[in-house]
């Protein structure tokens, strides 16, 4: 059976034309190891931030 390679199109950096992180879409051709949901990439923003300030806004906004 072949694998199909599949656009994660529920990455937090996805848009149908181009990667918002990247400079190509690796996802059209293979496994991207960037990808992360925008649940992810959410709670990392929140987990590695130094601003008090955003990561209260944040978990204001998602964690609620």
């Amino acid at each position: 059976m072949e694998n199909k390679i599949v656009e994660q199109r529920n990455c937090f950096a996805y848009h149908p034309k181009q990667c918002r992180v990247l400079t190509e879409m690796l996802c059209k051709k293979k496994k991207c190891p960037f990808f992360k949901t925008h649940q992810q990439y959410v709670d990392d923003l929140i987990k590695y931030t130094s601003d008090i300030g955003l990561r209260d806004y944040l978990i204001d906004k998602y964690r609620k």
